[in-house]
């Protein structure tokens, strides 16, 4: 009877952990088995139930290994080679299923976040802040300033990303 019990334990799945299941399936497009997969291994639950309920874990990062497999991990990594879901706590508290919502920061990165910074700011922010319609009713000087501040971010971001890439 005691193994019994312990086996419908083992199945049944902390909520916290499924909602973080569920959102790295749903945004990796992957089947229900990969986190199954995931959670059934001793040390790889370890992780993703010590970020649930240890108050000082703050951050649970999620990729897909070469093999396919899903590997959560305290740090992130910039060896992915795909999608990397990350979950943070914004303060130091295990968390619960009713708040979860709430106590948490969720999503995806792309495994080159700043390859991606420098598409959004030179192809959709730069284009939209010099449009003249959107310049309507300004004067001169705070468009040179802008001007001269989104010219200096897009520098910025393309130092980090050389010194990214030179390790």
């Amino acid at each position: 009877m005691a193994e019994e019990k312990k086996k419908k334990e083992e199945k049944e799945e902390d909520p916290c952990s499924a909602f973080v299941g569920r959102y790295v399936l749903k945004t990796m497009r992957l089947k229900d088995e990969k986190w199954q997969k995931l959670i059934g291994n001793e040390e790889l639950r370890t992780i993703v139930m010590d970020w649930v309920l240890q108050p000082a874990v703050m951050k649970l990062f999620v990729t897909l290994n070469n093999a396919g497999a899903l590997v959560p991990s305290y740090h992130f990594t910039s060896t992915a080679k795909g999608k990397i879901c990350y979950f943070v706590k914004i303060s130091e508290m295990a968390v619960e299923i009713g708040k979860i919502r709430e106590q948490i920061i969720y999503g995806d990165l792309t495994p080159n976040p700043i390859d991606d910074l420098s598409i959004l700011v030179d192809e959709i922010f730069y284009p939209m802040i010099n449009n003249p319609q959107n310049q309507e009713g300004w004067p001169t000087a705070i468009v040179k300033d802008i001007d001269n501040h989104v010219q200096e971010l897009r520098n910025i971001i393309s130092e980090v990303g050389e010194e990214v890439l030179q390790g």
